[in-house]
């Protein structure tokens, strides 16, 4: 019992630091960083007062009310930065349909808000980026010269393809695997080692925890990786 007691006592003063650090902190920063909901927090409310600047960086996959967080502190300005033409609000099906599958950045756009485009990506490569920027972009998604004279690793392999599998998707406990889009890349896999593309040079990407389990076990298998 008195062990409890000790142990508990030591628990909130531990606490009582880590706040009284943590009001130190925010009390004398001049650039604070927070995911939209912890924004909400009460350390953070009662030791943060009103902003001059407040920037939303991945804002159009953040809903309304994830946005409104943050203006509690009462913004001069506000900067949303991010792509409409990405990915959306992650919300349930019960409320998709409601309003909050967009964004604020989206509903703006929705109302003719004027807002500039970054035009020039970092990443991809031409042959990739052709296909998005002609889809989503008008064209008018270019490559940076870094891009442009980055090295291929693999230049006899096409940088991009699609490939459309008829299998059937399966409910695995809470997840999902589909047989058939399994085998389907793992032939690609053969196909690529056949190439001279090194197995540490593949990735490869599954929504479901089943279909990895999925994929793993068709590649031991055939003696494929780890």
């Amino acid at each position: 019992m008195i062990l409890r007691l000790v142990l508990k006592d030591c628990i909130n003063q531990i606490k009582n630091t880590k706040s009284k650090f943590l009001a130190f902190l925010l009390q004398r920063a001049n650039v604070i960083f927070a995911t939209l909901v912890s924004a909400g927090k009460k350390d953070m409310r009662i030791n943060i007062n009103n902003v001059d600047m407040l920037i939303v960086d991945e804002a159009a996959q953040a809903t309304v009310p994830q946005v409104l967080i943050p203006m509690h502190y009462c913004p001069k300005q506000c900067l949303h930065v991010g792509d409409i033409r990405q990915l959306p609000p992650y919300v349930s099906r019960q409320v998709w349909g409601s309003g909050f599958e967009h964004s604020l950045m989206d509903i703006m756009s929705m109302h003719d808000q004027e807002y500039p485009m970054f035009s020039t990506q970092y990443r991809m490569s031409e042959e990739i980026n052709r296909w998005p920027s002609e889809r989503y972009y008008q064209g008018e998604l270019s490559v940076s010269i870094s891009v442009k004279q980055r090295k291929e690793l693999y230049p006899n392999i096409p940088a991009s393809g699609f490939f459309h599998s008829q299998g059937q998707e399966l409910k695995v406990g809470t997840s999902y695997v589909n047989k058939t889009e399994a085998a389907e890349i793992v032939k690609h896999i053969k196909s690529m080692l056949v190439k001279g593309v090194k197995p540490e040079d593949m990735c490869i990407i599954a929504f479901y925890k089943a279909q990895v389990i999925w994929i793993q076990s068709l590649l031991k298998e055939d003696n494929i990786g780890n």
